[in-house]
């Protein structure tokens, strides 16, 4: 009985602390701040398995010189590995237009072996989708 007891509370303990609750966050890109063309990515991976990601570039030059892109749906994690999915009948509308179906990232940090004194910055590389300007950024968790 004290087995048996011990062990859901070791199971309970083990699913309070899973992997999905640390990667929930606000994961963020900037480039070209300072310069006549600026782009940014935001991700929200929510606690839920949802997310919302937000593109906003700004081009003085460009016509239009602001552009939004949103999309959203849900995210699932295996080990390191996060992978989007785009209900195309719920999750796609007029706002969010962008499809996330095949999209995979790899979550970035620090090992816990490492004692060292550098910074490692936790973030999430998309290594695989099927949206261009996605392929191969890393965003940086706020």
């Amino acid at each position: 009985m004290k087995f048996t007891i011990s062990v859901l509370f070791l199971f309970f303990a083990l699913h309070t602390t899973a992997q999905p609750s640390t990667l929930a966050g606000t994961y963020r890109l900037s480039i070209g701040k300072d310069f006549a063309h600026s782009i940014d990515y935001n991700l929200t991976l929510n606690t839920d398995s949802t997310f919302v990601f937000h593109s906003f570039s700004n081009a003085v030059k460009g016509i239009p010189p602001e552009v939004h892109i949103y999309g959203k749906g849900h995210w699932k994690a295996v080990k390191n590995i996060i992978s989007f999915s785009t209900n195309t009948d719920n999750d796609i509308s007029a706002k969010y237009s962008l499809d996330f179906n095949t999209t995979k990232g790899r979550y970035i940090t620090k090992s816990l072996r490492d004692k060292s004194d550098r910074e490692v910055n936790t973030r999430l590389q998309i290594y695989e989708s099927k949206t261009r300007f996605l392929h191969g950024t890393e965003l940086v968790k706020q």
